[in-house]
Formats: C-alpha cells, structure tokens, sequence
C-alpha cells in the first residue's frame, strides 16, 4: 500500500528552520509512527529563542530539512530503527536519538546551535 505524506513539523530557531515531515513509503507501520510533541528542549548558546512543532513518523521514517536565514541547508530522511533509535550523522545538522512507547529522546548539533529535547506521543 502506497501512502503519500505532507509537512508536519517546523524547528524556528531565529532565523534558523528545521522541519520534520513523513515521507512517502510503502508497507506497513511501525510501533513508533505517530505524531510525537516536543516537551522540553534545551538548547546551547541559552537564550536562543526556539518553537518546535510536532514530529510525525510514518512507516517508521521522517525527513528533516534544515533552513537557516532562507537558504535551504540539508535536507536528511531518517529512518527509525526497529529498537526505536534514529540517526543522521551525514546531516549539515547531525542527529540522533530513540523512540519509546510514549516518550522521545532527540539530539540536534549544528554550528548554531546544539540542542536535547525529550518529546511525547500525542
């Protein structure tokens, strides 16, 4: 079965934007698709001014792309492992992390910013 995917998710930091979406896939879902709600983020330099939206994993997959001051950066399809956990490490903005029943641990670095955040199934 072939499912089509649209924007989910959107990272403004500044004038920094990532944006997390599903992406088109065949075959059945994983224990982890769903939409996932950022619950606390911390990021370094402090101060930084952040909205995150929501993550949507879909056939056990999500794309990034990364926007900084307009000019597209990267753009990463992740794919998240069977145990949950993810990474990108051939990103411009390397991530990882992993995925429970309910909550979410996620690891974003770029030159601008490094950020941990812990997310919630919604």
């Amino acid at each position: 079965m072939r499912k089509k995917a649209g924007w989910i998710a959107l990272l403004s930091l500044g004038g920094a934007v990532v944006a997390p979406a599903f992406a088109q896939t065949t075959g059945a879902g994983a224990n982890f698709d769903g939409t996932w709600a950022f619950e606390t983020i911390r990021c370094a330099p402090a101060g930084s001014k952040l909205k995150f939206a929501d993550i949507t994993v879909k056939n056990s997959k999500f794309n990034l792309s990364l926007r900084i001051d307009g000019l597209q950066i990267s753009r990463c399809s992740v794919t998240v492992n069977s145990d949950g956990s993810f990474a990108e490490p051939s990103c411009q903005a390397p991530m990882s992390g992993k995925f429970s029943a309910t909550t979410a641990e996620w690891h974003w670095k770029h030159d601008l910013r490094i950020c941990d955040a812990t997310l919630k199934r919604r």
